[in-house]
């Protein structure tokens, strides 16, 4: 017979190594989804936060700031002289 032509062996060896690459390739796309997922949710709660931070400061500072007496000094003079009485200067 003809010298070139394929033994049914070989056919059977290609196939089970086209369906192992298959499978690899299945398998890794299947891991990469699962991992673009994970960063995916990952990347939106540490959004979430980093938004939320913020204004819940805001929030909890001026709901503590709201029901105080108004003064008539501003914050920055009461600050300023705050800094100055508990300085301490060198002799």
């Amino acid at each position: 017979m003809d010298d070139c032509a394929p033994e049914a062996l070989e056919f059977d060896d290609v196939i089970r190594f086209n369906e192992a690459i298959n499978q690899a390739l299945a398998e890794s796309v299947t891991s990469f989804d699962a991992q673009i997922e994970q960063n995916h949710n990952l990347l939106l709660g540490m959004l979430g936060h980093d938004m939320r931070s913020p204004l819940q400061a805001i929030q909890i500072t001026s709901s503590y700031l709201a029901p105080l007496p108004p003064r008539r000094e501003s914050t920055a003079v009461i600050w300023g002289r705050s800094n100055v009485e508990s300085a301490t200067f060198p002799s």
